[in-house]
């Protein structure tokens, strides 16, 4: 039978019991401690009445008390949902209404004044709870194919949808994730993603758990302090969405800290412009670059090691062979290369479905097998992948097809743009327009961004409208929040 994720951590702890697994402030707890916290924290859900299939929420920054509840979820065979703590009380009431949790966890008191109606656990409740439980004597046995995770999409186009992502996929994405990333053995990585997301959950803990590492733990993601810890700790892989990465490399610490340990930087969850590639390649020789969603559990196309600046800010790589990749066109067949598809996937990397959603998860994952993302993409002839935008944001101009990524891939690759946003919107004469919005620190006009764009696209392509902020709204992991900016 398929490892669970309780039986990783049971293997870790077997093989490396006093090796350094996790380093929070200056708190550090070995791969033994690490087994009998993840006990500890079974043994109060346990007593919290918490069964197989059941949802335990929890509210946290990352560190290490997130992880605990998670690893004791999973070696119950309940089913771990994060929050973050950012989130408005309308939107945790939404997130708990829907998943129905057998208990909240909230370790540091952070949901006070919420007002949620589930049970909680929360601060020094929570703390004597952990005091006085029976650490788990016998771990029960759970179904590797059963959902160990539940994690609600951003909702940038609607309500959040629970994706249900079990033990055996999240294991099988996280060694397929190590095996491209690692270099070494037991490697060390940072942690400072919000907890909500798989790209914290799944892509940092789980690849470094599997692979038997080291989490640095920043509860309190702030640009400056990422490098600080990175230098202290030694980190050897630093993974982190663009919008991160350029915040620390505009702080004043980053051209002096020691960054000599680093193995690789990696990023994944939107395009990294020129500048900021550049500017990482004089610190780490390594650049690597995927491309995953919440459904694939984690990454599906990877830039290879070797790859040159076009491909790391262009492209997202080219698919992984553990899966099969293909581009459909509208009417279910394969588009040829230069031609736009939607991204479908079949492989270890499938979400089971959405949560108490049929409808969504058929529309999901067809009856032979394969996910659909939603993400729209041209295969290049070298093999790689070119996103040009999601299935949903596809708009007619003139009766021309207009995908937004194409639009705002050219955007930032103008040296004065950090990110840009474009979204359609109506036009008596063309039925639809583009709108874009540009965020340039380096204070280029909007006369100097269509010039730009017209040297780089077809003119029905080039927006009608152009305006350049200070900042764009973001969602909680850094991505452009789009619906917000259909609301201005």
């Amino acid at each position: 039978m398929p490892p669970t994720i309780g039986d990783v951590i049971r293997a870790g702890a077997a093989r490396h019991p006093t090796r350094e697994a996790l380093v929070h402030d200056a708190r550090r707890w070995t791969w033994q401690d690490l087994d009998a916290e993840v006990d500890r924290w079974a043994g109060t859900l346990v007593e919290a009445g918490v069964r197989a299939g059941d949802r335990v929420a929890v509210a946290a920054h990352p560190e290490p008390r997130f992880l605990f509840a998670f690893l004791a979820a999973a070696r119950l065979g309940a089913v771990f949902q994060g929050l973050n703590p950012k989130s408005r009380p309308h939107e945790l009431r939404y997130l708990l209404d829907d998943s129905e949790p057998r208990v909240v966890l909230d370790p540091a008191g952070l949901l006070e004044g919420a007002g949620l109606e589930q049970a909680t656990l929360a601060g020094d409740e929570l703390s004597r709870a952990l005091r006085a439980a029976t650490p788990l004597a016998a771990d029960p046995a759970v179904d590797p194919g059963a959902a160990a995770l539940i994690v609600y999409t951003s909702g940038s186009t609607g309500r959040p949808k629970g994706a249900l992502l079990s033990h055996t996929s999240l294991i099988a994405t996280a060694r397929i994730q190590g095996g491209r990333i690692f270099t070494g053995e037991a490697p060390s990585m940072l942690c400072n993603l919000p907890i909500n997301h798989v790209g914290s959950v799944g892509n940092i803990c789980m690849t470094v758990l599997v692979a038997g590492g080291r989490l640095v733990f920043q509860d309190a993601y702030d640009p400056r302090g990422a490098l600080e810890l990175l230098e202290r700790e030694r980190v050897e892989y630093w993974g982190a969405v663009p919008t991160m990465l350029q915040l620390s490399v505009a702080t004043d610490l980053w051209p002096r800290a020691d960054l000599s340990q680093l193995r690789a930087i990696l990023w994944s969850g939107g395009a990294a412009p020129q500048a900021l590639v550049s500017e990482l390649r004089r610190r780490c020789g390594r650049l690597l670059m995927s491309y995953g969603s919440t459904e694939t559990v984690g990454e599906v196309c990877f830039a290879d090691p070797d790859a040159d600046d076009d491909v790391l800010t262009r492209t997202i790589g080219r698919p992984a062979a553990e899966y099969e990749v293909r581009l459909l066109g509208q009417d279910g067949a394969e588009t040829p290369a230069g031609e736009p598809g939607e991204i479908v996937v079949r492989g270890a990397c499938r979400a089971l479905g959405y949560w108490r959603d049929p409808a969504a998860t058929s529309r999901l994952i067809d009856a032979d097998g394969w996910l659909h993302t939603g993400d729209l993409a041209v295969r290049r002839p070298d093999g790689n992948l070119e996103l040009v935008g999601r299935t949903h944001e596809v708009f007619k101009s003139g009766g021309y097809n207009v995908y937004p990524r194409e639009i705002e891939l050219a955007l930032e690759a103008h040296p004065a743009v950090q990110v840009a946003a474009v979204l359609p919107v109506p036009d008596e004469l063309y039925g639809q327009v583009g709108h874009a919005w540009v965020q340039s620190p380096g204070g280029a006009g909007p006369d100097e961004l269509l010039a730009h764009l017209r040297h780089r696209l077809a003119a029905y392509k080039v927006p009608k409208r152009l305006t350049v902020v200070s900042e764009l709204p973001l969602l909680d992991i850094g991505k452009v929040d789009k619906r917000a900016l259909a609301g201005r």
